[in-house]
């Protein structure tokens, strides 16, 4: 089963990510989701590339999870881009994502699914 944000994202006709309709989802250009993800803008024009699918893979777990944890796609982006976290220094999702540490995203949304945050 494909979820609803994966759906969003999936190039039509295609088994790849959309570089596009990701940036779409995360209303931002292409450009700005290169830089979010640590990638030389030129990677885009390549949406096949391991590279960008594995990042973008990696982006698409946390925005899904976000989007099924708090009920909707405005509220996981708004979380994604303004949140602040107190145990990572006050940065917000996006912050910690274009600083090389989605890890931390993933660990985090782990602890409140466990019901150690919220």
């Amino acid at each position: 089963m494909i979820s609803s944000f994966h759906e969003r994202i999936r190039e039509p006709d295609a088994t790849y990510i959309s570089p596009r309709l990701m940036s779409e989802q995360l209303e931002t250009s292409l450009s700005g989701l290169s830089r979010m993800m640590d990638l030389h803008r030129n990677t885009l024009r390549n949406p096949r590339s391991e590279a960008l699918q594995s990042k973008l893979r990696d982006l698409a777990r946390i925005m899904d999870r976000a989007e099924t944890m708090l009920g909707s796609h405005d509220r996981a982006l708004y979380w994604f881009r303004n949140q602040s976290l107190a145990d990572y220094g006050g940065s917000t999702p996006q912050e910690l994502v274009e600083g090389g540490h989605l890890a931390a995203v993933s660990a985090y949304l782990d602890d409140v699914e466990a019901g150690a945050l919220g």
